[in-house]
């Protein structure tokens, strides 16, 4: 199958943007990554990004991410984010509009 430079440049500009960040590997961090991959599982449209605070506190701080684990959607537009637990995907998706 041939996909158009133009179908590829909207899947590119259209791309969800997501950002998880957790705190070492305590077992919240492992859950919150867990239930993270669910969100998404099957989504060709999303890229997670996973930022561990103990080893890059810094991205924390530019993010003003206060607490973890914290899922934060940075692209499209509005930003949201999600602190705490993130058991309840459909909660979840639609308050960050996934």
């Amino acid at each position: 199958m041939v996909i158009s430079q133009d179908i590829k440049k909207y899947i590119m500009t259209n791309i969800i943007k997501l950002k998880l960040f957790i705190s070492g590997t305590t077992f919240r961090s492992q859950k919150a990554r867990e239930y993270a991959g669910l969100l998404v599982a099957d989504r060709d449209d999303i890229e997670l990004d996973i930022i561990d605070v103990v080893q890059d506190p810094d991205a924390a701080e530019a993010s003003k991410v206060l607490a973890t684990p914290t899922l934060v959607k940075t692209s499209p537009p509005p930003e949201r984010g999600v602190v705490g637990e993130l058991k309840d995907l459909d909660n979840v998706k639609d308050f960050l509009e996934l």
